[in-house]
């Protein structure tokens, strides 16, 4: 429930932006807010706690291709 709620919470000031760009004629920028927003998001929220944990244990992690379906 709390992600949900920081994910709702780090999304809507995105969307005002988007928004007020786009009465302003210039859609294309909300767009491009919108995308490059949630791939920011993506890329530090899956990236950065990977880096976190290799440097914590000093060490490669392995995930192989079966273990990874199995978590999903």
């Amino acid at each position: 429930m709390s992600v949900l709620v920081l994910a709702a919470g780090t999304s809507i000031p995105d969307m005002f932006g988007s928004l007020a760009v786009a009465r302003e004629g210039q859609g294309d920028m909300a767009v491009s807010n919108a995308i490059g927003s949630n791939v920011f998001d993506i890329l530090l929220g899956l990236g950065l706690p990977w880096f976190i944990m290799i440097l914590w244990r000093g060490e490669d992690i392995e995930v192989e291709k079966g273990d990874l379906f199995m978590n999903i």
